[in-house]
This record gives structure tokens, sequence and C-alpha cells, in this order.
């Protein structure tokens, strides 16, 4: 069970979206446990974004020292934005939870501009306690109606191919969300159907 809880935990390091995803399933097909999954992924997701945190308070430590790197703080772009993060502070934190792609820029902006960090630890935590359970949830969910399919000796395969659907159905999702990914998929829809057969 600790083995267990320790390989959710840093899988969630990795890609905190598809560890998420597998757990629900794995939960939903009685292969661990409700708590251990949902503790395990939280525990790692939360870590996860205190990390991206903790990069940013180094690497701001760093720039920092260096002559060569001391426009990047006292240009209008980074006072300006530095002065909007700590307006909507603890907003801006939490919702960035739910908005796939602005976690690593945020999180990472807020550890180069905030003097202290118990704010980003509390809202983080927050933030990580809901959505976490959600997501394995959804998860649970989809697993759920597959699983009328699912046949003991394919019992594996079915797993792996209800994960993929769904972790395929989430980049959709993303796409539609994000509009680098929208551009880009359009941009390769555009360019398949120029191609001669």
């Amino acid at each position: 069970m600790i083995k267990e809880f320790v390989l959710i935990t840093l899988s969630t390091l990795i890609s905190e979206d598809l560890t998420c995803i597998s757990v629900g399933l794995l939960i939903q097909a009685d292969q661990i446990s409700v708590s251990n999954g949902i503790l395990s992924c939280t525990l790692g997701i939360f870590l996860g974004d205190y990390l991206l945190f903790l990069t940013g308070k180094e690497l701001h430590g760093m720039l920092r020292k260096r002559e060569k790197f001391q426009f990047l703080f006292t240009n209008d772009f980074f006072t300006k934005t530095a002065i909007k993060l700590e307006k909507n502070y603890i907003k801006t934190i939490f919702l960035s939870r739910f908005m796939p792609g602005t976690r690593l820029p945020i999180y990472t902006f807020a550890g180069m501009t905030s003097k202290t960090s118990l704010p980003f630890i509390f809202t983080s935590f927050v933030a990580s306690v809901i959505w976490t359970p959600a997501m394995i949830y959804l998860s649970f969910l989809y697993g759920e109606s597959f699983k009328k399919f699912y046949d003991t000796n394919l019992f594996y395969i079915s797993l792996i191919l209800t994960g993929s659907s769904l972790f395929f159905l989430y980049q959709i999702i993303l796409a539609v969300v994000q509009k680098e990914r929208r551009l880009r998929f359009m941009f390769i829809l555009a360019k398949i159907t120029k191609l001669d057969f």
C-alpha cells in the first residue's frame, strides 16, 4: 500500500492528468482503494505545484545576482504583471488550477514575486483538494460506462483502451480551451485537406 502510494504520488510529477485518469479507472476496477488513490494524487499534485513556485523563487534569486538580467525586473511588463498578481493573488492561484496551460507560468511567476510562501501553499492546497477528486471521479464514471464491455481474459486491454480514449478526449477539450492548441490543430487539419491522394 505504501509502495502504491509513493508510485502514484511520483507519477503525478510526470503527468498529473494521465495519472488521475489512470487512478480513476483503477478505482473503478477495484485495483486500488478510493482513499489511497485520491490522497496520493492530491499530495503529488500539490507538491508539483509547490515545486513550480519554488522554481520561480530560485530563478528570481539566480537572475537577481547577474547584472545582465536586471532588465527583466525593471521593465514595465514585469512590474505591471506583478502588481496585478498581487491584487488578485488568491483568485489567480486558485483559478489557474482549473485552467489548463496556465499553472506553469503563473505559479513560477508567483514564486518570483511573492515575499512569503504561505498564501500560495494554502491556496494551492485547497485548489488541489477540490480539483483532484473531481478529476478522478470523472474518470471513475467514464470507466463505469465501459464496464459492460469488460471481459475476464481481456481486462487489462480494455482498461488500457478506456484510459487511452479518456486521455484523448481530455486532449480534445484542451484543444478547444487553449488558443495555441486550437490554432495548431487547425493548421494540421488544413495541411491534411490539401494532400493529394
